[in-house]
């Protein structure tokens, strides 16, 4: 999905602002003539303007302030501005702008990312969503399961939780435990650990009262064969 969604994002195609927003020749020989006048420039943009977007049926709600486009507007009742680009030589539609990458104007443009190398848009706005949450996934999931390969030694091996490393020092009979009586269930060499031993609440209670000193399970200190065969005696 990762993968997916990356080529998606960076192989679409931009989605460029339809034709009936482009200006004509016609258009822009007035415009110029507007230019030439300034005393009568405001109102005349703002005639001009309305009604080629009357005349064509153009949706046309956002408005931005002179000079926020780069390029000339033409000023509405709201003391706001029709957003034109004069480079494409069009009508902004609505949340479109203008990309100096690229050279043109997209629809719904976000912004120019150059890790795609692509315009983040309407064209590829959801693709681009979602290559981000599936990398944002797949780093947690590498970060996670290798982990463990760079963490240290446990140095908290030896602690099994308040009540076991409690039992570990007083016994499992609460009758000795105020008593200054030998009840500890340790010999010093073989520790019980949090991983690799079993716990004494999962031994049967007969051998934990046949012997109540903590040992190793056999199998763990009991020499194999073929360590013996190979080695020609059993490992210390």
């Amino acid at each position: 999905m990762f993968v997916w969604a990356y080529i998606q994002t960076i192989l679409t195609k931009p989605l460029l602002v339809p034709s009936e927003f482009k200006l004509s020749q016609t258009d822009l020989a007035n415009i110029q003539i507007v230019e030439g006048n300034e005393s009568e420039s405001s109102s005349r943009w703002q005639d001009y303007l309305l009604g080629v977007i009357a005349e064509r049926h153009l949706p046309m709600y956002t408005r931005g302030s002179f000079g926020s486009n780069g390029g000339n507007s033409g000023s509405t009742s709201q003391g706001r501005f029709i957003r034109l680009c004069d480079s494409c030589q069009l009508i902004k539609p609505d949340r479109a702008h203008h990309c100096s990458t690229c050279g043109v104007c997209l629809l719904k443009m976000d912004h120019h990312c150059p890790w795609v190398n692509n315009c983040v848009g309407l064209h590829n706005y959801k693709y681009f969503l979602l290559f981000l949450v599936y990398g944002a996934l797949y780093c947690f999931y590498v970060g996670g399961s290798s982990a463990k390969y760079f963490s240290g030694p446990d140095y908290r091996a030896f602690d099994l939780g308040f009540k076991r490393n409690f039992r570990q020092v007083f016994g499992n009979r609460w009758q000795l435990w105020p008593l200054p009586v030998k009840s500890w269930l340790a010999d010093g060499v073989n520790w019980e650990q949090r991983i690799g031993s079993p716990s004494w609440d999962q031994r049967p209670p007969s051998a934990v009262s046949a012997n109540p000193i903590l040992l190793l399970p056999e199998e763990n200190y009991r020499p194999h064969d073929a360590d013996i065969e190979a080695n020609g005696r059993a490992p210390v």
